[in-house]
């Protein structure tokens, strides 16, 4: 067997080991369908997710849903839901949250597509464990993107510990003299020295932050490709866990990301959850 053929070869089992693991993550054997004051929405839950998955379950049977805000609409974005009327989400969060001991079950093939349910959280900051909440939640809508794109958006998602390593970085007598260069360039408007010089550092401090257990996010081909073509929201992956996917009523959520909002991405119109419940395979197969 010639080279060309040994990486043929490897390139299929790698393929068909990623499509593999995708569709063990994603299988569904329980349904959650949603009565919106939109429309009908059926949410596929993953048996990879089981404490989410069971907590989801348990909070429809218990009939939490039922009567509660679509309370965040962000364009291109995601959809929260749960929230009791009435009450901001920061309120919400910071009396009830410490309720939740739903810890965390993040699976690296279940990624913030488009259609994607994630369970909403505290920021780090207030949640170092990233425990979910136990109620609120959020459907994924995004966009649908392109190299260029994605590649913005990890420098973005990485921007900030990047730029608190190089601070700590330019306070050393040896790269203090660097500081000045970076205001200098700012300052002038030389972009193009600026961002040469913030590369050279950025691969600076890289081995220390490798050295103290910390990841800068990246994407990999499974997530390029599906962003790629279906969509989503690629600056969540690893943050929130994604539990299930919408199956059914995807143009309802379409149609709820296009409504008017105002404050903190508050609907001008209020959009309801009026029911919801738990239906089998067997069930949902003869929708």
């Amino acid at each position: 067997m010639n080279i060309k053929n040994i990486f043929f070869l490897t390139f299929l089992i790698l393929a068909f080991c990623s499509c593999s693991s995708v569709k063990k993550a994603s299988k569904i054997n329980e349904y959650a369908a949603l009565e919106t004051s939109e429309g009908s929405i059926i949410i596929g839950l993953y048996e990879a997710t089981p404490k989410h998955k069971n907590n989801f379950i348990d909070n429809v049977n218990k009939q939490i849903y039922d009567s509660v805000l679509v309370y965040s609409v962000v364009p291109n974005g995601i959809i929260k839901m749960g929230l009791p009327q009435k009450i901001e989400e920061i309120d919400y969060l910071s009396q009830n949250y410490y309720d939740s001991e739903l810890s965390c079950e993040i699976n690296p093939y279940l990624i913030n597509k488009k259609g994607a349910v994630g369970m909403w959280r505290l920021p780090n900051e207030k949640n170092v464990n990233k425990f979910s909440d136990n109620k609120l939640f959020y459907i994924c809508e995004g966009m649908q993107t392109n190299d260029e794109v994605l590649n913005t958006l990890v420098a973005k998602r990485n921007a900030p510990l990047i730029a608190d390593y190089i601070s700590v970085l330019l306070k050393e007598p040896e790269y203090i003299h660097f500081e000045d260069s970076l205001n200098y360039y700012k300052t002038n408007g030389m972009n193009k020295e600026w961002t040469a010089l913030y590369k050279q550092l950025t691969e600076k401090i890289i081995p220390r932050i490798e050295k103290d257990g910390k990841k800068l996010f990246t994407l990999n081909n499974y997530q390029k490709n599906t962003y790629n073509t279906i969509g989503g929201v690629p600056i969540y992956d690893y943050e929130y866990v994604v539990f299930g996917e919408v199956v059914k009523g995807m143009e309802v959520v379409e149609s709820i990301s296009k409504v008017k909002t105002g404050l903190f991405n508050k609907p001008k119109k209020d959009i309801f959850i009026l029911n919801s419940k738990i239906i089998s395979k067997k069930e949902f197969k003869k929708l």
